[in-house]
């Protein structure tokens, strides 16, 4: 395939003689070969696209990168059976090998496989979804494998092995937030008790790996992941550019995701509440729904903050339903949710139906142009449009064709925006001057950050030095581009932190 002229055949034979050996490997039980000859394959497949300039040979690369994640994915998990069956009396017969397992978790390796996997075909793939719901399944998270088994059937209704597993899945599901009311009610609610929620206008929950002083146990209707919540004794500081909240030290208070009944009357009882910051929490496990319907009718709350907390489609649908009714919330953020395109455009769908909400950042959920073909129609020049005059799509694949609908936002003299964020969206050349022809003096947008995108110091300089001199729009470039993405790679939340087994929340696709 002349496509293809980036990866040479020596290359192509060498990556799959790797992965054929990886096979093999897996077949006769050697599982730690097969997870170094697919790790091997994985590095030289990437290593030969990312010498490419040529955004084609990424985009080609995925399918390949996809099986090769999946297949190093199975075998990592299979590695976390065979360990979990090493019994006491067997222990020194594998010595050597757990000697080198104890050094990773076979689990987090096969999760991040599988993740990957999901995002390298943008979550078309029904196998990634049944693979990541296998390892959700293997950590004891029974409402995730099922989230994950649901979206598998979507994409392969008539797989009857997916079927199945959803029907094995789904009874422990149930038991989860039962188990959790019998079992932990007394000491949660205790816990909770003592924040003072009734006179509390700042609510800021942060997800911890096994928090302290949350009990241990080896209960399995607690995932081994270990991921829930803290809730922090913040504060909210006014500015001129509107409430900052400031981090405070951590309360006793411990919230669970499956353990729904601390959530269901939580914004209810916080009647003076303002500010609501939830990181790093799996909300969209079943937390969300009751978190949104407190959103709906709550009448002092100005800013939601939902990051990393692995809404999903399906989280960003609810969302979307607290949004139409509520007419408190003038800042919404949801970023890294996994929303996708599915759950944008179920956000941007309801916006012309709240005039409130004049700030909402949709930052790193995997859009593409496809999941904003709504946005046009938010702005509409009809009675019923947005009063939105703060939008962030940072680090979503906007390109080329998302652009020209950034550009006819612009266009249309309704719009109330005034800042909008860009960064890091692949735009290029083309699709920079499709949104610059629309920067006129008599729109209302004063502010567009277009940094990380591949615009060229040619292209900066010619702004700078004709058109900027003459516009009101504040247009913000990259001057250092390759500084600025390794400052975007090593920031704080871009990968798991040292010492993290099984990735966060806000790292799930």
């Amino acid at each position: 395939d002349p496509r293809s002229r980036w990866l040479t055949e020596a290359d192509a034979a060498a990556v799959e003689e790797r992965k054929k050996l990886g096979n093999e490997a897996l077949k006769a039980g050697q599982i730690m070969d097969a997870c170094v000859h697919y790790r091997i394959a994985l590095v030289e497949l990437r290593s030969r696209a990312a010498r490419q300039s040529s955004e084609e040979a990424m985009i080609l690369a995925a399918q390949p990168l996809e099986m090769l994640c999946l297949n190093l994915s199975m075998a990592w998990l299979k590695q976390y059976s065979e360990r979990q069956s090493v019994t006491t009396s067997t222990a020194e017969a594998y010595e050597g090998e757990l000697a080198v397992v104890e050094q990773t978790d076979p689990l987090g390796e096969a999760f991040r496989c599988a993740n990957q996997a999901l995002r390298l075909c943008s979550g078309r793939n029904a196998k990634a979804w049944f693979r990541r719901a296998s390892v959700f399944q293997a950590a004891q998270d029974w409402r995730n494998a099922e989230r994950d088994l649901d979206e598998a059937l979507r994409r392969a209704p008539e797989d009857k092995a997916i079927a199945a597993r959803r029907r094995e899945v789904e009874e422990k599901a149930k038991e989860v937030a039962e188990y959790w009311y019998y079992a932990r009610h007394k000491e949660l609610d205790k816990a909770i008790g003592e924040l003072q929620l009734t006179e509390r206008e700042c609510l800021h929950i942060v997800g911890r790996e096994d928090p302290e002083p949350f009990p241990r146990t080896e209960d399995t209707h607690f995932p081994s992941h270990r991921w829930a919540a803290v809730a922090l004794d913040s504060t909210r500081n006014e500015s001129d550019e509107g409430g900052v909240v400031v981090a405070g030290a951590p309360t006793t208070a411990i919230f669970v995701p499956m353990a729904l009944w601390t959530w269901e009357d939580l914004l209810q009882s916080c009647k003076a509440l303002r500010t609501m910051v939830v990181e790093n929490t799996d909300l969209g496990a079943g937390a969300l729904e009751w978190v949104c319907k407190g959103i709906r009718t709550h009448r002092s709350l100005d800013v939601v903050h939902l990051l990393g907390a692995h809404l999903g489609t399906v989280g960003a649908r609810c969302m979307a339903n607290a949004i139409v009714e509520n007419r408190s919330v003038v800042e919404l953020k949801l970023d890294t949710c996994s929303l996708r395109d599915a759950g944008a455009e179920a956000i941007f769908k309801v916006l012309p139906e709240n005039s409130t909400l004049l700030a909402l950042s949709l930052r790193d959920n995997a859009i593409t142009p496809q999941g904003l073909k709504k946005l046009p129609s938010v702005f509409g020049d009809s009675e019923a449009k947005s009063g939105l005059t703060f939008l962030d799509l940072s680090e979503n694949m906007v390109g080329f064709e998302g652009a020209k609908l950034v550009a006819e936002v612009l266009s249309q003299k309704g719009a109330g925006l005034r800042e909008m964020s860009l960064q890091y969206c692949q735009i290029d050349l083309a699709g920079f001057w499709r949104i610059a022809n629309e920067l006129q003096d008599d729109r209302t947008l004063a502010k567009l950050d277009l940094t990380g995108n591949p615009l060229g110091k040619g292209t900066r300089r010619i702004w700078l030095n004709t058109m900027s001199q003459t516009l009101r729009c504040q247009v913000i470039f990259s001057t250092k581009p390759a500084q600025d993405l390794e400052a975007r790679i090593q920031r704080p939340g871009a990968a798991d932190a040292p010492g993290e087994c099984f990735p966060p929340p806000r790292d799930w696709f």
